[in-house]
């Protein structure tokens, strides 16, 4: 059994689990069925965060030769995750295969809409290396005219992105009647997606909405079902928990967070690792006759566009990505708009700021906020979080 595997393994050679694992009085012997999974403790970001490479990463695996990538960076809590690039290759490849149920064809057009890596630039999409398929990459923190112009220029007939950019779009489109981007499907993962989101992307784009919730750490988590209105859960090598606050599963139609265990990445182990998004379970199985479980609802992130007092609507990743580009290393942070025309960033950082720090800081960011704009860089011991329970990386007051 895989589960039965993969707690062996991080016993026997990942020091972070075998110390909490001996601190909880549990051995793997005990772990014997899936229902065994809630004896285990939860980990936490933060607990990783803490640990020395040589304590999450296993014995005999050499971190330098592992795929070492920074998780989107914009939850707040930058935190670097390894994986061997087998490993990498299955991450990746659930992805794709939800892209391919939501419709992707070979010799498709796509246009890609996230934040992009310095690796990985603007017009070097991930899938154009298949060799079968047209891709475009735009950098979601563009203003939305300057998007809707190369995706006119591209003619995308699959379009995937962030939800709240995508809407974004759509609101553009509607607004300017620009009804020339005309693609097959629109996929949407990174942000929250609603209803009347939904519905305006759709009438701009006139096409289905295709939603996947998914991290970094872990890859594809729940996907849409084309028929029930729900997500489906039980994607292959994961383990999805939905745990209310007492620490119980959630039933259909309660809710809980998301605490997800990774059967096959063995380089550094996710073991009952908490999302911190709350979701609310659907129907067990789904209605459409798939012997899945679902959910019916998730609360996740939803990025704010700041409003500049020249008009623009600038993406807050427009300043994050500079920001942490240049910062040192970081441990939590939140970008605050606190009026038109002044910004905080706020950072917990591993070692002091000294001049130099903040003088590339606001040579990175100043000049993306244009005059008459304040930027301030506090220094902070902590972020708290909101009453419930989750801290907001990036927060406009404008308006409220």
């Amino acid at each position: 059994m895989r589960l039965r595997r993969l707690v062996g393994h991080a016993y026997e050679r990942v020091p972070f689990y075998r110390e909490r694992f001996d601190r909880a009085g549990v051995t793997p012997a005990d772990i014997r069925t899936l229902d065994d999974l809630s004896r285990l403790p939860v980990t936490e970001k933060a607990d990783l965060i803490d640990r020395p490479v040589e304590a999450i990463v296993a014995r005999g695996v050499d971190p330098q030769g592992l795929v070492s990538t920074l998780t989107s960076g914009y939850s707040g809590e930058p935190f670097l995750v390894r994986r061997t690039r087998r490993e990498q290759a299955r991450w990746a490849r659930g992805w794709l295969e939800d892209l391919i149920r939501a419709g992707l064809r070979t010799g498709d057009r796509v246009a890609t809409l996230f934040s992009l890596r310095r690796e990985r630039p603007e017009g070097a999409g991930p899938f154009a290396a298949l060799g079968v398929l047209h891709e475009t990459a735009v950098d979601c923190a563009r203003e939305p005219g300057e998007i809707l112009e190369l995706l006119e220029a591209a003619r995308p007939t699959f379009v995937r992105g962030m939800a709240g950019v995508i809407a974004r779009l759509a609101d553009e489109i509607a607004r300017t009647d620009r009804g020339t981007i005309r693609p097959r499907v629109v996929w949407v993962s990174g942000e929250v997606l609603t209803p009347s989101a939904r519905q305006l992307i759709e009438a701009a784009f006139r096409a289905p909405v295709h939603n996947a919730y998914g991290t970094h750490e872990v890859g594809l988590v729940a996907a849409d079902c084309r028929s029930s209105g729900l997500m489906h859960l039980g994607q292959p090598g994961l383990v999805v928990e939905v745990l209310g606050s007492d620490g119980r599963p959630s039933g259909a139609g309660e809710t809980g967070e998301v605490v997800v265990t990774a059967l096959d990445f063995l380089a550094a182990p996710f073991i009952r690792y908490r999302l911190t998004d709350v979701v609310t379970r659907g129907a067990d199985p789904c209605p459409c006759g798939e012997n899945t479980p679902t959910l019916a609802h998730i609360e996740g992130r939803t990025i704010d566009y700041f409003q500049m007092p020249d008009g623009r609507m600038l993406h807050p990743y427009r300043i994050l990505g500079p920001a942490i580009a240049v910062a040192p290393p970081i441990r939590q942070y939140q970008l605050v708009q606190e009026a038109r025309d002044r910004i905080v960033l706020k950072l917990v950082c591993e070692a002091p700021l000294d001049d130099e720090d903040r003088r590339r800081l606001r040579e990175s960011v100043e000049p993306l906020l244009g005059p008459g704009v304040g930027f301030r860089i506090e220094t902070v011991s902590s972020i708290p979080a909101n009453p419930s329970g989750k801290s907001r990386p990036v927060l406009t007051l404008v308006g409220r």
